[in-house]
């Protein structure tokens, strides 16, 4: 059996630690909503009036939100990511491991259509601010 190459175990390596990292944020989001549940549940059942903007708060609906500003925020972030992985692979292995320079290519792609997805949707009107 031949010894695996170091630029491998370093790209899987960047794919098993972006994958961790994606998988907490997930996890994480998924605790605060579970726990925001139970919250109303004893609520309930201890007989206490909940108004609806304190569900709706509860439930992370509180208020409709500016979807291009999220969009711009996030493709911008995305773009920054992506240029960021490019550049450090191209600083710490040269020309000779494309693959992460893809990945980086990759993840600034998805941050441009973020971006241009950002003006395509349109402005909320003044009724849902």
């Amino acid at each position: 059996m031949r010894p695996l190459d170091p630029n491998a175990l370093i790209s899987l390596g960047l794919g098993i630690s972006i994958l961790f990292v994606i998988w907490k944020a997930i996890d994480a989001s998924v605790a605060k909503r579970r726990a925001n549940l139970d919250l109303i549940k004893q609520a309930i059942e201890r007989g206490q009036q909940l108004d609806e903007t304190t569900v709706r708060m509860l439930l992370g609906r509180a208020a409709p939100r500016d979807q291009r500003k999220d969009l711009t925020l996030y493709g911008t972030i995305w773009v920054a990511i992506g240029v960021g992985v490019s550049m450090f692979a191209l600083v710490a292995f040269g020309t000779s491991n494309r693959t992460i320079v893809g990945a980086g290519v990759l993840l600034a792609s998805i941050g441009v259509g973020l971006l241009a997805a950002s003006r395509v949707v349109d402005r909320p009107s003044v009724d849902e601010k």
